[in-house]
């Protein structure tokens, strides 16, 4: 098992990925930082198979694990709103990010066309704990300050709540992915199960080197909300 990391750049994951393949890969998954996949045509035409995590396949026909980012979205949002919420923020990853569009897309459905204040709330391109932080200072400097903030990943969650510290009288808080230190700060989260993700890829990657003729597939697992006392009135 070989683990590469390519911080975000698509270059570098193509550049990534073909040395794999030259060293005689077997299969690879990847979590991709690229918008278009069409390159990984090139893997596959050598018998590589390609599994791609958490980020689904654009233009190219290859198997996906996924979880249901949308649902999340719509889970989190109904959530606010049964507590009362009608100010809600949105601290979100790069905008280009499918996980990113999925999540805002479901909150969409349950809070678009309703009383609550949010399209105005949103903030984007917020990828690691400085940006996030930098976000809440300008939400909670506002006239009319959010009274719950979500944060798209765990980074900006971390950010959030190092932010929010801070302050006198702090937001509720819900954030996407359950990082241990979750727990222990009783923070809400929606979430689902990263190991099964993983196992869920890893049986993709076997079953196209045994049949690589299969029809691609696309697992979508599902997200769950865990309350904790950051969202309870």
């Amino acid at each position: 098992l070989s683990v590469a990391n390519s911080r975000e750049s698509a270059e570098q994951e193509k550049r990534v990925a073909h040395d794999l393949a030259d060293r005689q890969t077997k299969a690879v998954i990847t979590v991709s930082a690229m918008t278009d996949h069409a390159d990984y045509a090139t893997l596959q035409a050598r018998g590589i198979p390609v599994v791609f995590v958490d980020r689904p396949a654009e233009n190219l026909a290859a198997d996906s694990v996924v979880f249901d980012n949308r649902e999340g979205g719509r889970l989190v949002a109904q959530h606010l709103i049964d507590r009362g919420h009608r100010r809600i923020a949105f601290i979100g990853d790069y905008a280009w990010l499918p996980t990113y569009r999925a999540r805002l897309a479901g909150m969409g459905d349950v809070l678009d066309g309703s009383p609550v204040a949010w399209r105005e709330l949103l903030r984007t391109d917020a990828h690691d704990v400085a940006s996030s932080r930098e976000c809440v200072r300008e939400l909670l400097a506002l006239d009319e300050p959010p009274t719950a903030i979500v944060a798209g990943n765990n980074r900006v969650l971390l950010g959030v709540m190092e932010e929010i510290a801070t302050t006198g009288a702090p937001p509720a808080v819900i954030g996407f992915d359950d990082p241990e230190w979750a727990t222990v700060l009783g923070i809400s989260v929606v979430t689902g199960d990263v190991e099964e993700l993983g196992r869920s890829a890893a049986r993709l990657a076997l079953a196209r080197l045994g049949d690589r003729t299969r029809e691609p597939e696309s697992v979508v697992v599902p997200m769950r909300l865990i309350e904790r006392t950051s969202t309870r009135s």
